[in-house]
């Protein structure tokens, strides 16, 4: 397969808190106060030219074991299958996503990690 017809799959994580109490300034919402904050939430997904990922709910800090138990496996793994030999894998180099269980772990999968 060229590369022409190589399909990238281009993941990306993101973090909302409800209320402005970490620094960021992701969603915001001008409420009454609540106690330590009212929570967040992170989500992870992914794109390519024609389909896309569900949205992942990540619970706590996204770890190597938890991105291969939670996302890699159940979500990347049949995507990658769907599409076949063409299939590369974008993410945005992130620590959670390059440790050695997740590079072992692609490798084993015959996944192209860019």
């Amino acid at each position: 397969m060229g590369n022409s017809e190589r399909i990238v799959l281009f993941t990306d994580k993101m973090h909302a808190c409800l209320r402005h109490i970490d620094g960021r300034r992701h969603v915001w919402h001008q409420r009454e106060d609540t106690a330590f904050g009212g929570g967040s939430v992170m989500v992870w997904g992914g794109i390519t030219l024609t389909n896309k990922t569900p949205l992942i709910q990540i619970n706590g800090n996204l770890n190597s074991i938890q991105y291969v138990a939670e996302i890699l496996r159940p979500h990347v793994v049949p995507h990658a299958a769907a599409i076949g030999d063409g299939f590369i894998l974008m993410d945005d180099n992130a620590r959670p996503y390059r440790g050695r269980v997740v590079t072992e772990f692609l490798a084993g999968a015959a996944i192209e990690q860019m």
